[in-house]
């Protein structure tokens, strides 16, 4: 087993959750579970916007980028994923009229600020 962190406990969010817990004192009646390492706290998690844990320098690949052999392999995957129209997900489906609706109203909106 690895020793392996896969998150930094001085992050900034990491110590805003530990302030909170701090300022907030806990009783039992906040917890809808208790697995041992934790519950589930609706106070805290509510208003956690988990995309935000994962994006700029938290990202691991933050300030990389993929080499030519490795996009071009990409590129080959995608085109045989979906070079059987069958396989696409949309394959076979329709936007409804409400959706296409919103989707030219997006259209419009886009072009007229160019």
């Amino acid at each position: 087993m690895s020793n392996t962190t896969y998150y930094n406990p001085n992050s900034e969010l990491c110590l805003e959750i530990r302030q909170w817990f701090l300022d907030n004192p806990q009783d039992n009646s906040d917890y809808e579970s208790f697995n041992g390492w934790g519950g589930w706290n609706e106070k805290i998690h509510r208003n956690i916007d988990r995309s935000s844990i994962v994006m700029g320098e938290n990202n691991s690949f933050y300030g990389k980028t993929h080499t030519p052999e490795t996009r071009k392999k990409m590129s080959e995957i995608a085109k045989k994923r979906f070079s059987c129209k069958e396989n696409h997900p949309f394959y076979n489906k329709k936007h409804s009229e409400e959706v296409r609706k919103k989707m030219s109203e997006s259209q419009q909106k886009r072009r007229n600020r160019e």
